[in-house]
């Protein structure tokens, strides 16, 4: 047995709990941890500055049982949650428990949580099955906490309820009156976007503002499948004169446009803007312009309301949590003291909480619903300077001065735990907001960086609908970011990183195709996770030199697809480099010499006839457009010749196929990633080479 003796160590930390002080020298035979305080002891194992790593303590139910009849609070609780948690919930057939502990951070939300396994029976031996995850806490209302675990607010079982509502009202109110970060607010007037809906009457009326300002709310939303009765109603060429003199019918309006509505009004505004109403949804000239003044519409916003939990119009974001249940359990030491201590233990499903990280990750899908999971919201809460989501959970908010949760939060507290770092925890705001991020003085190259990693890779993994609308998804940031950024942007990659880092983009995890009419060269044309070459140091010695840029973007929204883009670059090409195609998922690079390389491919290929310097005709590769099939692997072996490689720097190359679409003119198909001895090759040779 591994023997804990932290008073010796911490004293000042660790204090027993009432009833224990005889019992100083003792640790727990089932957890190991200090007998006269566990849970404390546990959180000594995860107080960190840095780290994000979780503690967990895994044993089958009879060991955390023989701990229970030792005196152990921690397996006491463990036991009594698991036998009310069975009687209540039916959450039976669980032969093991995890307690896992989370990293103490002020910048990190604590948790204590149990979770219960069942052992699996396979060949070769499995990870047990998860079951259920509970979280343990202390209630707003309890009398007689155990001390060290963490305050929790409780939830309402509608969201729809005043309290939930109020609490959105609360949030505001705060952050207009307490917060001193000057990008929480607006300073002077705030322009209406081109319409907007006034909702003071009961039917709302859509808007011409002719250079109004004054404060409204935005709606961020999922669609839906927009040829399914959940699709939202639509402002028309055809019915735009009738939502702006008569009003549109509230009987009309999806669930979700409702409570959005219901939200507003609530918090006592009177203006609200919705996309799919807001802009002529079939007239594209409007549709172009509109699209371009996302950044004033959703920054200039006094509130974006988020409907994270609705998947489309029809299910509505406010209504009953209905897999959500609260519950107490009384614990009392079950061996004689020297005087009898009994607590109480709240418990409840563990919510998630992992988009309070404050890392890149922050910015990557959580599970708080659909809504998440949509390359539009990215930039709609991204560039929102408040934003509530009412998730499947909870209601959460983040403004630039703090981050919060239904959950987490302290008003009106009566609890004095003696403790406040263990009372709630009201986070500072992230270092990665990156509306926060661009009032700061920071350098051009750190501010690429932050554009690949914090912006492009998270906003990678999203979906879209429409395919055509990767770049012009996240134009809004573009343009936020092109007033400290004074450099041209090209589809979706900074001029200043062109020549190196920009790309050095591949593709990760699962492939989902090309997005036709976009440039090869830009990590916009594929669909699916894009991630960067992590090198802090690049040999540069034989980067490519940008001849000449062709770069035509419309005028309404020049961060949108471009009508025309190549690149001319001259630096060190390889031909004669071939593709082995082992399966359809699987590829290599055959150099001229023989050599075999990593080869990440773009996407899946296709083969096409290429013309040889002698005349001959050879089987070559190209991008495969976009299709709705998914692709089949079908296991064939194929080798396509006549491809090249443009050196971008060390170790790294482009390797290219001739364009299908323009003559002697090159198309991407993947990143390839050289040894030392491929780069001393003498096939390579400067040469002057266009990629579109």
């Amino acid at each position: 047995m591994k023997l804990y003796l932290p008073v010796r160590q911490k004293a000042s930390e660790i204090r027993p709990l009432p009833g224990f002080e005889e019992q100083l020298d003792q640790s727990c035979e089932a957890c190991e941890l200090w007998l006269p305080n566990p849970l404390q002891h546990l959180q000594t194992l995860v107080t960190t500055t840095k780290s994000l790593e979780n503690h967990s303590i895994l044993h089958p139910v009879e060991r955390w049982s023989s701990g229970n009849k030792s005196g152990c609070t921690l397996c006491g609780f463990v036991v009594t949650t698991l036998q009310v948690l069975n009687r209540d919930h039916a959450f039976l057939h669980v032969d093991q428990i995890c307690v896992v502990a989370s990293p103490r951070r002020p910048d990190f939300p604590y948790q204590i949580k149990m979770v219960g396994l069942r052992s699996t029976i396979s060949s070769p031996p499995a990870d047990p099955q998860k079951l259920w995850e509970v979280e343990l806490y202390s209630g707003q209302t309890t009398q007689n906490p155990l001390q060290h675990l963490p305050y929790r607010r409780s939830l309402a079982s509608d969201s729809r309820s005043p309290k939930c509502l109020n609490l959105v009202r609360d949030w505001i109110r705060t952050c207009k009156t307490s917060h001193d970060n000057r990008d929480c607010h607006v300073l002077g007037d705030r322009d209406f976007p081109t319409r907007i809906l006034d909702i003071s009457l009961e039917d709302p009326k859509l808007v011409e503002t002719t250079g109004q300002a004054g404060e409204f709310v935005a709606l961020s939303h999922c669609w839906g499948r927009l040829t399914s009765s959940s699709s939202p109603p639509l402002t028309l060429t055809s019915n735009l004169q009738a939502h702006c003199t008569s009003g549109i019918p509230q009987n009309s309006l999806t669930a979700t446009f409702r409570d959005a509505i219901t939200v507003t009004r609530h918090l006592g505004y009177r203006y609200l803007w919705i996309d799919s109403l807001c802009i002529v949804q079939d007239d594209p000239a409007d549709w172009e312009r509109e699209s371009g003044l996302m950044e004033a519409v959703y920054g200039n916003a006094d509130l974006v309301i988020g409907a994270t939990r609705a998947p489309d119009g029809l299910c509505g974001f406010l209504g009953p949590r209905l897999d959500y249940f609260e519950g107490e359990t009384q614990l009392a030491s079950s061996k004689t003291q020297s005087r009898e201590a009994s607590w109480t233990v709240s418990y409840r499903p563990a919510l998630p909480h992992n988009r309070w990280v404050d890392n890149k990750e922050a910015f990557r899908p959580a599970d708080e619903g659909p809504l998440e999971s949509r390359a539009w919201a990215y930039q709609e809460r991204i560039l929102a300077r408040r934003f509530v989501s009412f998730g499947q959970h909870e209601i959460c908010w983040e403004c630039t001065s703090i981050l919060d949760c239904e959950c987490f939060t302290t008003q009106g507290c009566p609890i004095d735990r003696g403790d406040p770092g263990l009372r709630t925890q009201v986070l500072p705001p992230r270092k990665y907001n990156l509306r926060r991020k661009l009032e700061q003085d920071i350098p051009d190259p750190l501010l690429r960086h932050a554009w690949r990693s914090n912006v492009v890779e998270p906003y990678s993994m999203r979906e879209l609908t429409k395919p055509a609308d990767r770049l012009v998804a996240l134009s809004a940031i573009a343009f936020k970011w092109s007033e400290k950024l004074a450099e041209q942007y090209l589809a979706g990659i900074w001029k200043g990183d062109l020549r190196w880092y920009g790309l050095h983009w591949h593709c990760v995890k699962t492939r989902k195709g090309f997005v036709p009419d976009m440039p090869s060269w830009s990590w916009a044309s594929v669909l699916g996770e894009v991630y960067h070459v992590r090198k802090r140091k690049l040999d540069r010695a034989h980067s490519p030199e940008i001849v000449e840029i062709d770069y035509v973007s419309p005028p309404e929204n020049p961060c949108s697809r471009p009508r025309r883009a190549s690149i001319t670059f001259r630096g060190m090409v390889m031909e004669g480099v071939s593709i082995v195609r082992e399966s359809n998922t699987k590829y290599s690079i055959k150099l001229p010499a023989g050599e075999v390389a990593r080869f990440d491919v773009d996407g899946d290929l296709e083969p096409t006839d290429y013309l040889l310097k002698d005349g001959t005709i050879t089987v070559s590769a190209r991008r495969v457009q976009l299709s709705p099939a998914p692709v089949v692997d079908t296991g064939q072996f194929c080798v396509y010749s006549g491809l090249s490689c443009l050196l971008l720097a060390s170790h790294v190359a482009l390797v290219l196929g001739l364009s299908a679409s323009e003559p002697r003119k090159y198309e991407r198909l993947g990143l390839c990633v050289l040894t030392r001895g491929d780069i001393k090759s003498k096939c390579w040779k400067q040469q002057v080479i266009t990629i579109v």
